[in-house]
């Protein structure tokens, strides 16, 4: 005597488009679901129903088997002591056995087909296997009620097989909407973050509009900056102060070329300080002379009676040169454009990154549609175990 796997694993294939009863819209899935399981709990109760009358039944059946059986009289056949001792023993666990299986039928509380499924496959199968030896010995001298007690097992499982074999569409109707009920959490979630990303790009794409505009504007203000007739009037003077001090350095160069280092370093050989100011001097004569206005060269010139007309008439040239110089950049003043120049180059910063972090949310945005669309086909799949057709609107 055998239970059987009631639940067989239906097969996609098994279906076709022919076959699909009934279309659902995706915005429409919760509520179908919810009318779906009302119904099919509505069915699965009368099925529980259903099989629990057929164990009372079964209980008054087996329990009449179980009298006759009990009652048996082995006394009167006439075999060995030894064989009626083994019969014996064999009929008393084997009630042992079918009492437990009773209790245990009698006690199961299932309110899911599937899990009273299960129970049922495993009272039948631990009774199998905890009995068959002891309804072997003991059907050596009781043939008749040990074959009436089986039948009436076989029976009891055949009818019970016709329940659940009859409404299996309900058990995996149960089975499938648990993946399709997983699946829409999963695709309810993908869609708060790809609405959360739709919104992070939209302010993406809003902050960098409004940074492009604020740079257009200080590009402009640059423009009207750059033409009007003052700062065209700081450029003259910026590039005066560019060919004076060329001229300047000119100068310096004639001066250089017109002092005798050689005449200075024989009057001072004697003094390694002087001497060693000469060289310095010597090596890096403009920066000196411009540093502290070679007022100090032109004191060792003095001392040495190296001061000649010549020499101080060019010496007196840079002076003049360097005030007219100074007197240029006082009429200097800041360059706005160089702050406005600073700020766009700030915002042409936040731009960039503004766009680097939309491309990485575009990719973000991309991956949950990708798995967006594998979960729709994933449900569409599951609705099509139970002969419905998901649509779009």
């Amino acid at each position: 005597m055998k239970f059987f796997n009631f639940f067989k694993k239906t097969s996609i294939s098994e279906k076709t488009e022919e076959d699909l009863q009934e279309k659902v819209n995706f915005s429409e899935i919760s509520k179908w679901i919810e009318k779906k399981t009302n119904e099919n709990e509505v069915k699965e109760k009368r099925i529980i129903l259903e099989v629990k009358e057929k164990i009372e039944i079964f209980n008054k059946e087996i329990e009449e088997k179980l009298k006759i059986l009990k009652n048996f009289d082995l006394e009167s056949k006439k075999e060995e002591v030894r064989i009626k001792f083994i019969v014996n023993e064999g009929r008393s666990k084997y009630i042992d056995s079918i009492e437990i299986f009773l209790k245990n039928l009698n006690n199961l509380n299932e309110k899911k087909i599937e899990t009273l499924t299960k129970k049922i496959n495993n009272i039948f199968f631990n009774f199998n296997k905890n009995s068959l030896k002891n309804y072997e010995k003991a059907t050596i001298l009781i043939g008749k009620e040990m074959a009436n007690l089986k039948n009436c097992l076989n029976e009891f499982s055949r009818e019970l097989s016709k329940i659940f074999e009859k409404n299996q569409s309900i058990a995996n109707f149960f089975k499938i909407i648990s993946v399709i009920e997983s699946k829409k959490s999963e695709l309810f979630s993908i869609n708060k973050k790809i609405k959360l990303i739709d919104e992070t790009k939209e302010f993406f794409n809003k902050k960098s509009e409004e940074k492009t505009e604020e740079n257009k504007r200080l590009l402009e203000e640059i423009k009207k900056i750059k033409e009007s007739s003052e700062y065209k009037r700081q450029l003259e003077i910026r590039e005066k102060i560019k060919l004076l001090d060329e001229e300047l350095n000119d100068k310096i160069s004639e001066l250089n070329q017109i002092i005798n280092f050689k005449s200075l370093a024989n009057f001072f050989h004697a003094n390694p300080k002087k001497m060693n100011f000469l060289k310095n001097y010597k090596e890096n004569f403009e920066m000196n002379l411009r540093r502290e206005n070679g007022e100090s060269f032109m004191s060792l010139l003095d001392e040495a009676n190296e001061k000649n007309k010549i020499v101080l008439e060019s010496y007196n040239k840079i002076k003049l040169k360097k005030i007219e110089i100074e007197n240029c950049k006082r009429e200097i003043k800041e360059d706005e454009t160089q702050k406005i120049n600073y700020k766009i180059d700030m915002l042409n910063g936040e731009i960039n990154s503004i766009r680097m972090e939309s491309i990485r949310e575009e990719k973000i945005w991309k991956n949950f549609i990708e798995e967006k669309i594998l979960i729709v086909e994933l449900l569409k799949k599951e609705f099509k175990k139970i002969n419905v057709e998901l649509i779009k609107s």
